[in-house]
This record gives C-alpha cells, structure tokens and sequence, in this order.
C-alpha cells in the first residue's frame, strides 16, 4: 500500500466521499462516509448548539415509544397542521431535557429539520404536559405561526426557542384563531406594551387597547374576524 502522504488531497468533499476507520466493535477497518458522520453528530448531540434541543422523529415503532423520539398521532404531517406533539424526557443523544424544555414554555421556537434547513416549523409553545400513562413523556401544545415543509420518518428534529435571553421578556404574538371583536390576552411580558394587529389576511386592524395589568390586555373591535396581535 502506498504512504498516505502520496495519496492526492480531495479539492471537494461530497457527502457520499469515504474515509477508512476502524469499528469500535470487532476492530473491524470499515469504509465512513461525511453524511453518515453528520448523521451520527446530528443525533448524538455531541456537536451541541446552546438553546437548541433535539428529537428524532418516528412515524411508526413497534412495541414501546423510543427514547429521545418526537412522535404524532399524524404520519408525517406538514408542519401548519401540528397543534400537538410527543416528546421524549431525553434528547436524541439520551440526555435528560425537561428542565431545558420547561424553559420554552410560552415561547416561539422553532422546530426544524437538521439536514434540510428549509423545512421548519414556527409555533408558540402553549402546554407542556407530562403524559401520566406513558412515563418519560411529554405533550407539547403549539400554534402554528409559519414553516415549510412536513415532519419526515427518522430525521432529526432541533427544538430552539426563538425568544431567548434579552428578547424574552420583550415581545409576544397572540393567535386568534375564533373570530370576535373582543380578545383578552394575556401576554406575560409584565409591562405596557405596544400592540399591532393584523387580521387573517393580514390587514392591518385599528381597534380600542385597553390595559388591564401589565400581563393583561383587552382588544375591542368594530366587528369580529380572526388574526394576530404582535406585543413589544
């Protein structure tokens, strides 16, 4: 065999490239490919990223629901028809998360596809449950506010709150999905914020803002109609 400094340096690594290894199990000298590298580090959770929380989806299983698994009662549904998903108390990588994701209750975070970037869900977290008849799991309540794309068999899935830190306290976005010309919000952010409202076409809407505490608001219409009210 010819010395590994004589061998010419790939200008473009491609994910279906291979490199040589050896299997930890058996010492056996097998052939790795960059995709399945980034597969292992995607659900591993080895590469982390702070904020983010990951899950692999399963559409179906046999016998008991998988650690560290996102499932629905949908099979592979678009992201705009979730409004309630299960999650496992353990992260694709097997590490206990509750107390991370008890964190993004009442946020927007975003669910999205690790290997495909344009395939993602935005939602505001309403509920975290834990399911009393399935130990180790968790239902989330969310409402759709934007995505691409559908939830696929065995990908991974990151979880990443998108009102972290600074911002958190700063801003909210109510979804009125039941038209009325009367919404009572309660937005949490402890102040007196700005409100803009749009409706389900997204028109803007000029209605009567009425500060009840610092949590809570009440909007008051000409007419009813459903849609948005953006806090900050």
């Amino acid at each position: 065999m010819a010395r590994i400094s004589t061998y010419n340096i790939d200008q473009e690594v491609t994910i279906n490239d291979k490199w040589i290894g050896t299997d930890f199990s058996g010492g056996v000298t097998k052939n790795f490919t960059p995709q399945k590298i980034a597969n292992f580090f995607n659900e591993s959770g080895l590469l982390g990223i702070a904020n983010q929380i990951t899950f692999k989806y399963y559409k179906t299983f046999i016998g008991s629901r998988p650690e560290g698994s996102l499932t629905t009662l949908q099979q592979d549904p678009l992201f705009s028809s979730l409004t309630s998903i299960k999650v496992s108390q353990k992260n694709s990588g097997l590490k206990f998360i509750v107390n991370m994701l008890d964190t993004f209750l009442n946020d927007t975070i975003m669910i999205s596809d690790m290997s495909d970037p344009n395939s993602f869900g935005i939602f505001k977290l309403t509920a975290i449950e834990e399911d009393l008849d399935d130990e180790g799991f968790y239902f989330l309540s969310l409402e759709f506010i934007d995505g691409n794309g559908n939830l696929e068999d065995l990908k991974i899935y990151g979880f990443t709150s998108l009102a972290y830190g600074e911002s958190k306290d700063k801003n909210y976005i109510h979804i009125q999905s039941l038209a009325s010309n009367t919404w009572n919000v309660t937005h949490g952010l402890n102040k007196y914020p700005s409100v803009s409202i749009i409706d389900s076409g997204n028109n803007l809407v000029v209605g009567d803002i009425k500060y009840i505490s610092l949590n809570e608001v009440r909007l008051t219409f000409n007419s009813s109609f459903s849609g948005k009210a953006y806090f900050n």
